[in-house]
């Protein structure tokens, strides 16, 4: 039997100013809005077809310089993407269709300028072979100076960069990664986790219910925002709050509940299915 992973590390610390940036369900993040507001840069591992969240974070932060890393996509899947939804138009013009068919419109529209989708030799790895980059060659393209929030979900590969990542810590002022396979990758993603809390305090955790729960009652995959130590006064206090937050978490999957996280101390918590019972 694997052996779960370690729920003591994950309680969040209470950061007052969160915030939901980017889709409604999946391709949305709980993130601190004052660290979005003052960063130089965003960097985004992991674009697929939606770019709502880099969307909203330029709305809250107009100076912002965008670097997107995603090698499954480019403008051509883009363009072909939408022409095929143009063309089932007639067949019935739905919302999500006529949305579907102007997404190579809305890629050309957003990326330009300071806002960057390297879609070329960028899969994030832990090495250069094939079509990769490394995170060393990430931070080469920044200049000197200014605050970096990260956002990184690339299926699995978190795990093989999260080493070299450390190193940049420091420039760092919050990011929200998405690990996966949890309740495979326990050890790998324990580890991890001490790694990165040396640096940062967790400050929200919202679990993936596309993947369900391991045996263990902890969410699968799991979306964890965390801030830079160095941003807060002292030592902040473990959030009492229940997991999902109203008004902040919503599911990814829309027609699935959300999976609930309860964090009974700082060193005591658990994962259950949501109950019928009143919050």
């Amino acid at each position: 039997m694997l052996k779960p992973a370690d729920a003591t590390q994950l309680v969040p610390v209470v950061c007052g100013d969160l915030a939901r940036i980017g889709a409604p369900n999946d391709g949305g993040y709980v993130v601190p809005l004052a660290v979005v507001r003052q960063v130089k840069y965003l960097i985004s591992f992991g674009l697929s077809l939606d770019w709502t969240f880099e969307e909203d974070f330029v709305r809250h932060n107009r100076g912002v310089i965008v670097h997107c890393y995603d090698h499954t996509v480019s403008a051509r899947r883009i363009a072909i993407h939408s022409l095929k939804h143009l063309g089932k138009l007639p067949l019935g013009p739905s919302k999500q269709r006529r949305q579907e068919s102007l997404r190579y419109l809305s890629y050309r529209m957003f990326f330009r300028g300071r806002i960057h989708h390297y879609h070329h030799r960028t899969r994030i790895w832990d090495s250069t072979e094939g079509d990769s980059a490394t995170i060393h060659d990430v931070f080469a393209k920044l200049a000197p100076g200014g605050g970096v929030f990260l956002k990184m979900d690339i299926e699995g590969s978190e795990y093989r960069v999260l080493a070299d990542l450390a190193a940049y810590a420091s420039r760092i002022d919050a990011m929200v990664i998405e690990f996966h396979d949890i309740h495979l990758l326990a050890e790998r993603f324990d580890a991890a986790i001490a790694q990165l809390r040396k640096e940062f305090h967790v400050v929200h955790v919202h679990g993936n219910n596309y993947r369900g729960l391991s045996p263990s009652g902890l969410p699968n995959v799991l979306e964890i925002t965390f801030q830079n130590r160095r941003l807060f006064n002292g030592t902040p206090q473990a959030s009492s709050r229940s997991y999902p937050v109203q008004g902040l978490d919503a599911p990814n999957n829309p027609a699935r509940p959300d999976l609930e996280l309860h964090f009974l101390s700082r060193i005591q918590s658990h994962a259950t299915q949501p109950s019928n019972d009143p919050a």
